[in-house]
């Protein structure tokens, strides 16, 4: 999705990149102090917001976007906040406090694996855990009801609604479901004739949507409709692997398999498709990827893909955890480093979530904070409503 992009995985949603020792290919020979990757609630009174760490970003073009995060003030108390920028980040202005609740016992506080998605200047919605809904860009946030044990994992917009994926816990692992609400608001309404065990990612192709899972332990097929009614099961070329889709807004696609060896490393394959998913193409391969199949085109062994942005058919961006940025921009043939700065990565975090608007205007989320480029390339962080203590000086 290259407007809205996607959240990392949790329950195939969490940011686990920020949370992997400091070793291996990208890993800092020594680690420098660095802010809490997830701050705590605080029962201290706060003080006035110093700066925001972003768990999520959202833009709909090269100007208004929004985060959601900890707000934390001088001295590190944090409360959950969400800021908006109409000018590509570079300044930033918070909004009100969103709702929250309370995080099951032993999983990070609340906002940690939040995400938001706008899908237009009014309406937008927070997710992950559960689910709310703003129709005044953020200036106010209603709880929206969903069916008990039941956990938000992703939501997009198709076919003149929005779609909500919903998963049970770890400790009550169920099917994944599919739900569906009009823009007027209307109540969730559950989506029938999905195929078993769906997947817990949504992507929009075009005139498809897709429902997929990304670990090797799930199914290797995707769900794929054209009305919301009727779903095909199409084979995914990552059988036995894990996987990460993009997709341009014309629906041409891009799925990267990958093996997660250990240490950083992360043998890929990537395949592009015209129709849905219905047939593949190979376009690169890292050496290692499979027994006795060399490298083919130009693809890192390092990292574990988290997203992808392709705001066109053959310019895609590529974040990985345990390593940095990469794009193409032949179709997934070639990918080269985009030029990260420095504390980019941090000790070995790496990439998370990426969003590209047009080939130019594109924002990457990282366990170094959230950084803007406005030429496709090169990097700077952006400082959300100040500067986080204890993240590099660019």
């Amino acid at each position: 999705m290259a407007a809205m992009g996607r959240p990392v995985r949790a329950t195939g949603l969490a940011m686990i990149a920020v949370l992997i020792a400091a070793c291996g290919p990208n890993a800092s020979a020594a680690a420098k102090p660095r802010p809490s990757a997830t701050p705590g609630p605080t029962t201290t009174a706060l003080g006035a917001i110093a700066y925001l760490q972003p768990a999520s970003a959202s833009f709909l073009d090269d100007r208004h976007g929004w985060v959601v995060g900890h707000a934390c003030d001088a001295q590190g108390n944090c409360r959950p906040g969400v800021a908006e920028t109409s000018d590509g980040g570079a300044t930033w202005t918070e909004l009100a406090a969103p709702p929250q609740r309370p995080m099951p016992a032993g999983q990070d506080p609340w906002p940690s694996t939040a995400a938001i998605r706008f899908t237009s200047l009014t309406d937008g919605w927070l997710f992950s855990p559960f689910l709310a809904h703003t129709v005044d860009g953020g200036g106010t946030w209603t709880m929206v009801s969903v069916p008990a044990g039941n956990l938000v994992t992703d939501v997009v917009t198709f076919d003149a609604s929005v779609w909500a994926v919903m998963n049970c816990s770890a400790e009550t692992p169920c099917a994944a479901t599919l739900w569906r609400v009009s823009p007027a608001g209307d109540p969730l309404q559950p989506v029938g004739g999905l195929p078993a065990d769906p997947g817990t990612q949504a992507l929009v192709a075009g005139s498809r949507l897709l429902l997929y899972g990304p670990s090797a332990e799930q199914p290797g097929y995707l769900a794929v409709t054209s009305d919301g009614r009727s779903w095909a099961h199409v084979q995914s070329p990552c059988a036995r692997a894990s996987q990460q889709l993009g997709s341009s807004p014309s629906g041409n696609l891009i799925d990267v398999c990958w093996e997660a060896v250990g240490g950083g490393w992360g043998p890929k394959a990537a395949w592009s498709s015209t129709d849905g998913g219905s047939h593949w193409k190979l376009k690169s391969r890292s050496a290692g990827f499979a027994s006795g199949s060399g490298p083919v085109g130009r693809i890192p062994q390092t990292g574990y893909p988290n997203d992808i942005a392709m705001p066109t058919p053959l310019d895609g961006w590529m974040s990985l955890g345990r390593e940095n940025l990469y794009e193409t921009h032949d179709g997934g043939i070639n990918w080269a480093p985009s030029a990260v700065p420095g504390q980019f990565g941090g000790n070995a975090g790496g990439a998370e979530q990426v969003i590209f608007v047009d080939v130019r205007h594109g924002w990457a989320r990282s366990s170094g904070g959230l950084f803007r480029t406005t030429d496709g390339h090169t990097w700077s962080r952006v400082n959300i409503l100040g500067p986080v203590p204890g993240y590099d000086a660019p």
